[in-house]
């Protein structure tokens, strides 16, 4: 094969020949788009760009950045008497030998005669002439594109800089297939992520809903004993003492719906149930709650709610939850001063409900960290 080549050689010069150079380009740069994996994108030139352009030798070596190291990638010839396979498949050290000097310095080499080159390697064939120039995506070195001729003085000018346009289009696609190499990792690394965290969240609420039901199933005994003590004829102090255990009973009872809550929320599974009430009785609801605790605190509480409507479509019972539990953090970081609990109407029928207090408050930071994932 080698033998035709050398025959046909002022063949690759003629005006027929240069026209189908050139509608070989048009095909390379039309199926660049499509070669989107390294090993496809090699094999594509040496095969289909190097070996219909009449060359009869080709090899790509890959740069393995661990061990600066040129890995024979693809390549025609006697180097793939198998498709796609490589015949004593060579790895040389940048700076070894010429392909390793190209490598090296990112500077293209036309050897006529290596057989009085010191640095050449020998492969397959005999020595006799060899071509030999960088694949560079800007200043990166991705490889290296590599022809051989068994007799001296073959290559021509003309070859090298076909040869340097060939490198500069595959570079070009080389790295595009390397990006999305990285993008695919990636994607795969983040499923992986994603499942193991969804997972752990699952067993986190599985976890969350046992250890729930078994503190709530002995608090309800407590809470119904403490019920039945309260009708056994106690004394005044020992109804103060039920009354005080049955508050915190209620309250643990609270605490441990606020988990369950969080836990619908992480999971996604939180239900709103909306229905028409009332939003006044709700704000008095919030009042009549506080109104003592804030006295006790030596705090103004005012609540504003004169513009409330008469009735709203809402999941009052959420709704309330947020109320409660805004105004109870307003009332425990808040030393003086005063907490409000206001209703304005929007435009059309939009509200807004707002807790202020004259507290420590937070800064900009605390606030992204506590609200952050809830926006």
């Amino acid at each position: 094969m080698i033998e035709d080549q050398h025959n046909t050689r002022g063949d690759m010069h003629t005006p027929h020949a240069a026209e189908r150079e050139l509608q070989i380009y048009r095909e390379f740069a039309a199926r660049l788009v499509s070669l989107n994996k390294e090993d496809e994108l090699l094999w594509y030139v040496a095969q289909s760009v190097v070996g219909r352009l009449g060359y009869a030798d080709c090899v790509i070596y890959r740069l393995e950045r661990e061990t600066d190291t040129l890995v024979q990638a693809a390549a025609i010839g006697e180097k793939t008497p198998l498709r796609r396979q490589i015949k004593n498949a060579l790895r040389i050290p940048v700076g070894k030998g010429i392909t390793g000097a190209v490598a090296d310095s990112h500077t293209p080499l036309l050897i006529g005669d290596t057989r009085s080159d010191p640095r050449y390697i020998h492969d397959l064939g005999p020595p006799g002439s060899e071509l030999c120039v960088p694949i560079l995506h800007g200043n990166e070195l991705l490889g290296v594109l590599d022809s051989e001729h068994p007799s001296p003085g073959w290559f021509h000018e003309s070859d090298l800089e076909t040869f340097k346009a060939i490198a500069a289009l595959t570079a070009a696609q080389w790295a595009q297939c390397r990006l999305i190499s990285s993008l695919r990792s990636a994607t795969k690394r983040l499923r992986v992520a994603e499942r193991e965290a969804d997972a752990a969240n699952r067993a986190k609420q599985d976890f969350l809903a046992n250890i729930i039901h078994e503190v709530r199933t002995p608090l309800n005994g407590i809470s119904g004993c403490l019920d039945i003590l309260a009708e056994t004829g106690m004394n005044d102090e020992q109804l103060a003492l039920i009354a005080r255990a049955s508050r915190s009973s209620d309250d643990l009872t609270a605490l441990i719906d606020q988990l369950l809550d969080f836990s619908r929320i992480e999971a996604g599974t939180m239900q709103v149930k909306e229905e028409t009430g009332r939003l006044e009785t709700l704000v008095e609801d919030v009042r009549g709650a506080f109104t003592k605790q804030a006295a006790r605190a030596g705090l103004n509480f005012n609540v504003d709610a004169d513009i409330a409507p008469l009735a709203v479509r809402t999941d009052h019972h959420r709704v309330r939850q947020i109320l409660f539990n805004l105004t109870q953090n307003a009332l425990k970081f808040t030393d003086q001063g005063q907490v409000a609990v206001t209703v304005e109407r929007r435009a059309g029928d939009a509200l807004v409900l707002r807790v202020c207090d004259t507290g420590i408050g937070m800064t900009r930071a605390t606030r992204e960290r506590v609200f952050g994932r809830f926006v």
